[in-house]
């Protein structure tokens, strides 16, 4: 934690906590929106993504130990208490306040077309090596796949297409 001319800047990494974009975008708007906190930012530990943190004047010291598969979050506030206080709610966030119901009660996407038997479009954000899996599986279902990965093979991308 540190702090300049009266704000404070705070960092926390969850390891092998993998979080898709949509709900990091949720995750750190919610953050922002608490008492104190002037700015968030909710992102998996990639090279690029520790470099946005850092343009965006970001303190990642508490986050370099971050790999691919870790959600670093980092907040700005107006005193290292209200920082410590939005870092102390993230797991709290993210297991009841950001996820869109349906999300938290099915695990696959079996569970998935039983709750919305209409679907016809699986969303894929998963890590490189289980998203093709996914989107392979989606396929055969009968859904469109629309796969946000990266890391996914060139083969398995031709596999699937």
């Amino acid at each position: 934690m540190s702090s300049a001319a009266g704000a404070a800047a705070a960092g926390r990494v969850l390891p092998g906590r993998y979080v898709d974009s949509v709900l990091l975008m949720r995750l750190a708007r919610q953050l922002s929106c608490l008492a104190g906190v002037t700015d968030a930012a909710a992102l998996m530990g990639t090279v690029a993504n520790k470099a946005l943190l850092v343009e965006g004047g970001f303190d990642t010291s508490a986050l370099v130990t971050a790999g691919v598969n870790d959600l670093m979050v980092a907040v700005r506030a107006v005193s290292t208490a209200a920082a410590a206080a939005a870092l102390q709610q993230v797991d709290d966030l993210l297991t009841r306040g950001i996820a869109p119901t349906a999300a938290r009660h099915v695990k696959t996407l079996g569970d998935a077309l039983v709750a919305q038997p209409e679907s016809n479009l699986a969303v894929i954000s998963l890590p490189g090596e289980y998203a093709a899996g996914q989107a392979r599986q989606a396929l055969e279902l009968g859904l469109h796949a629309f796969v946000f990965s990266s890391g996914v093979s060139l083969e398995d991308e031709i596999a699937n297409a």
